[in-house]
């Protein structure tokens, strides 16, 4: 229950007074003074009451009262915490007696973009249509022409609107709105006399959004939607975001590429579709409706009465035919004048019937120029055909390359994608969500992309989804925030930490992922390299703007370390590349060694604040591999080959579990057990604190939650290593020490997983190499990973490396990073996944350094064949075991992994399998690395 003693004071100019709610979960009823004003549900849609008979001049009390739950929470089951109450804004609003109720705008452009008709439809509160004035203003308020309306009857020559009055504007040249240039007119109604009456204000954009040949064409341009779901969420404040909130998560979209937004599921705040014509994106504008939770239900377990359980239980009885479309009309009523709003969706996962059918009727008849879109129309039930005939767009949720490829194929054909009764053969594909971004992920983003491009047909996508949904707690007594999510606070059901599942944290904090997500739609790509010309050709992927909105720099860059660098020249005439054009740019006199791993990033900044970004700021970078005679990391090569003594003073000792071996500088020690090196001891410090491993084991990702039952199952979680055939031997002429054993990794009551050679040298100076061939079980899943485990002193606390960074890296995961030189500490490489999991690990390595703070000794590992690394301060059992990240206790070492290849990242916790590709699959291989170990005393 909420009350509020507010003051009123009549206005004779405004004496109309209506009271609005934009957002109520789940339902309410009002009183004003005492008395019942009304009920209203729909949670997040504008309720309004007329209480001009109700109030009172002065004093007034409001009272409201909100359910929980309502019969409306059947058509409200959305994948969000379940929150009650007012979460937007209440206010009142006092109008003239006779003023405008509604209006529409309207847009009509000539085949050629050059004129724009600009058509205002108007409703009256009054008995009879007031006169209206009009004035017209460009973006920097230039008057460009006024108008009065003129009287009208039935519906708009264009929609369904009942218009008591319309008036019409001709744009000669008009300045079209879209997403890269969201230019906006400003038009001002105003009612009554001058300085008297009322004025209402609004913004309009001049665009067009068409489907020709079953491609979504924007101002009579296809276009690419690279978009994500957006929920109301908030750590602190839940659904209760305001317009601060909104511009934090619009800007942080365009700083990565961000270009279109669902409003998942359910109409968000009116002043967020302003921001979104502003700031520049394209909205599918989603009614509040998902009765996900007619799954639930308890049905004999067949196809047959699934479906009749999945769709007959609300879409297609009667019984809920009215609210369903109420929600519909709702949506699309208040928010039909923003021009952000590309098309309309009837909501989500409610399954398909008549309900839906009559919904998508009534919207194309109200607003024909813009496409409708439902997903769930691909799950309809089996007993009559459908109708499809006002569904524009085919969607799906989390479809493979090869279903998406699949559904082309079949349009060639000739066929419908909704089966028989569908007449029509193509539409645009609609993603309405894919790579599900849940915990470290997605890690399929880039070959989305291109089956994006592959198909005119193909309109793009929108992640799932924007933000971590999480509860802030408070923090630990050394300092951690406490996140909860679902069942922490012992509530059924719950979904877990299936919401934990944004590009974002819910602090906002970018996720690696989204990161991922801007460099592989970044705005250019370098598509060719002439080595001789040295010419780059590149291509422009934006719809609109030619690459003059960029600055295209570059560095050269050789072992990962900056060489030289320069500009291109984009701003003249003849370097300009037109929207989905290619075209060349010229490096200017840049010189390649012959020796190195030499590469050229090329880098995309905006040329020109903005909207929303300053100038200068980057929007992404390409890494394009340079050819030389040897491209070898020349260091890395140097370590490999330096010549690691020969005296032959390395004296063996051995029992039955260990070998023993020593030399002036170091002590090693490999057990005989498992053929790995129990201690090792370099200049008087040691090395590692634990005995090494052969590790096969991640924490499992969110992705990898289904896999990870296959994994646990053949005891990958708890392997041990057993070594047969140990055997050392000194060779007489290089005096270096061989150990070789057969190794077999197993888990108790579980068939092998692996058996392997193992030869290890030990040079005279300490440097250890280890040659692995690995042959696998053919029975067993793919692995997790292969490598070895280091536990080194929490003393060695700083490691440089040569390999793809900044950012984690894996082999699907890795187009926000590049080739370089990187340092950090383990602190600095853990991605702090709120959900503990497999995170840090950087792909393409040539070698790795740790140092220890006080530099005394330094362990660097080598390979000829680059390796992926990782260096944390928490174990893998550690973030495998834990269910929140303020919970882990560091490791009493910090632990380095030195890793063959992990298996990809994907997005299989909501979508297809990890591809074949990306998978530690092969049954046999080989790994080789040096351990090289160096002391400054």
């Amino acid at each position: 229950m909420y009350l509020r003693d507010f003051e009123y004071h009549q206005n004779s100019a405004a004496p109309r007074v209506f009271l609005d709610f934009e957002g109520v979960d789940s339902c309410f009823y009002v009183w004003l003074n005492g008395k019942l004003v009304g009920y209203s549900q729909i949670s997040h849609s504008t309720s309004e009451f007329d209480v001009t008979q109700t109030l009172h001049e002065g004093r007034n009390r409001i009272a409201v009262l909100v359910l929980k739950w309502c019969d409306g929470s059947y058509l409200e089951d959305q994948d969000k915490f379940r929150m009650s109450g007012i979460f937007r804004r209440v206010y009142l609003m006092q109008r003239p007696q006779d003023a405008v109720r509604d209006f529409f705008v309207h847009v009509d452009l000539a085949d050629g973009l050059d004129t724009a008709t600009l058509g205002v439809d108007f409703s009256f509160l009054g008995s009879q249509a007031t006169d209206v004035s009009l004035s017209l203003l460009d973006a920097s308020g230039q008057l460009l022409d006024t108008a009065h309306t003129q009287a009208a009857q039935g519906n708009s020559a264009s929609s369904g609107f009942t218009a008591e009055a319309t008036v019409t504007f001709t744009i000669a040249h008009p300045h079209l709105w879209n997403a890269e240039d969201p230019y906006l007119y400003t038009l001002v109604i105003s009612t009554g006399l001058p300085g008297d009456g009322e004025m209402i204000v609004t913004r309009v954009g001049i665009r067009k959004v068409e489907i020709n040949d079953g491609v979504l064409e924007i101002n009579g341009r296809p276009v690419k939607l690279h978009g994500v779901n957006r929920h109301d969420s908030d750590p602190v404040k839940g659904f209760a975001v305001d317009r601060d909130d909104m511009i934090r998560d619009l800007r942080l979209m365009k700083e990565h590429n961000v270009n279109a937004i669902r409003t998942s599921h359910y109409p968000n705040s009116p002043e967020f579709y302003e921001l979104c014509d502003q700031m520049g994106f394209y909205v599918i504008d989603e009614s509040d409706i998902e009765s996900h939770g007619v799954e639930s239900l308890y049905y004999q377990p067949t196809c047959a009465t699934q479906k009749l359980a999945w769709h007959g239980t609300i879409n297609d009885n009667p019984q809920w035919f009215p609210a369903i479309l109420d929600r519909v009309q709702h949506c699309v009523l208040r928010d039909k004048n923003r021009p952000c709003v590309v098309m309309w969706s009837m909501g989500n996962e409610s399954g398909y019937g008549r309900a839906i059918e009559k919904a998508l009727a009534w919207t194309k008849s109200f607003d024909p120029s813009r496409p409708t879109h439902y997903e769930s129309a691909i799950h309809p039930a089996d007993d009559r055909e459908f109708d499809y005939s006002d569904l524009d767009v085919y969607s799906r949720m989390y479809p493979s390359i090869e279903d998406i490829e699949g559904y082309f194929e079949q349009a060639k054909k000739g066929r419908g994608a909704y089966g028989a009764g569908d007449t029509h053969t193509l539409r645009p594909y609609v993603l309405c969500e894919y790579c599900h971004s849940m915990g470290n992920g997605p890690g399929d983003l880039e070959d989305y992309f291109h089956v994006f491009q592959k198909y005119p047909g193909m309109a793009g996508g929108f992640i799932w989804e924007w933000c971590d949904h999480a509860i802030d707690k408070g923090r630990t007594i050394d300092g951690k925030t406490i996140y909860a999510y679902g069942g922490d606070h012992h509530e059924y059901p719950n979904d877990g930490n299936f919401c934990m599942d944004g590009l974002v944290y819910p602090d906002r904090t970018p996720h690696t992922g989204l990161k991922e997500f801007k460099n592989v739609f970044r705005p250019l790509r370098v598509v060719g390299f002439d080595r001789q010309q040295q010419l780059l050709t590149l291509h422009n992927y934006m719809d609109f703007e030619d690459s003059s909105t960029f600055t295209i720099s570059w560095q050269l860059l050789v072992d990962g370390k900056v060489t030289d660098q320069g500009i291109f020249d984009t701003q003249s005439g003849d370097s300009h590349i037109a929207a989905h054009q290619e075209g060349t740019v010229k490096l200017a006199g840049i010189s390649i060694p012959d020796r190195g791993k030499a590469t050229l990033l090329v880098s995309y900044a905006t040329a020109q604040a903005g909207v929303v970004l300053p100038a200068g700021f980057v929007l992404g970078f390409d890494e394009v591999p340079l050819e030389n005679v040897d491209a070898r990391n020349q260091y890395a090569t140097h370590l490999l080959q330096e010549d690691h003594g020969r005296s032959g003073d390395v004296e063996i000792e051995q029992d039955s579990r260990q070998i023993r071996m020593s030399a002036a500088r170091w002590q090693y020690i490999c057990d005989q057990r498992t053929g790995l090196f129990s201690s090792m001891v370099f200049g008087n410090c040691k090395i590692i604190d634990r005995p090494m491993e052969i590790n096969i084991w991640r924490a499992p990702t969110d992705n990898d939650m289904f896999v990870k039952k296959e994994w646990e199952a053949a005891g990958y979680d708890r392997v041990e290593t057993r070594a047969d055939d140990v055997a050392v031997r000194r060779d007489a002429k290089s005096g270096d020490v061989f150990i070789t054993a057969r190794l077999t990794l197993a888990a108790a009551a579980v068939q092998p997983v692996l058996c392997a050679d193992a030869t290890w040298t030990i040079h005279d100076d300490g440097a250890v190499e280890l040659a692995i061939e690995v042959r696998r079980g053919q029975t067993m899943p793919f692995l997790p990973r292969f490598g070895l485990r280091l536990f080194v002193p929490k003393a060695m606390n700083h490691a440089e490396y040569c390999g793809y960074g900044p950012n984690e890296s894996y082999i699907d995961k890795r187009r926000s990073s590049y080739y370089g030189v990187f340092a950090g500490s383990p602190e600095d490489f853990y991605e702090p996944y709120i959900k503990p999991q497999e995170n840090g690990s950087h792909y393409g390595c040539d070698y790795v350094r740790l140092e220890d703070a006080s530099d005394d000794v330094t362990l660097t590992a080598v390979s000829e064949v680059p390796f992926s690394f990782q260096f944390l301060p928490y174990t893998q059992e550690e973030m495998t075991e834990k269910k929140h990240r303020y919970e882990l206790e560091p490791c009493a070492s910090n632990v380095l992994c030195l890793d063959y290849v992990q298996s990809g990242m994907g997005s299989n916790s909501c979508g297809p399998q990890l591809a074949s590709r990306y998978r530690l699959d092969e049954q046999d291989f080989a790994f080789k690395i040096m351990l090289l170990p160096q002391a400054s005393r």
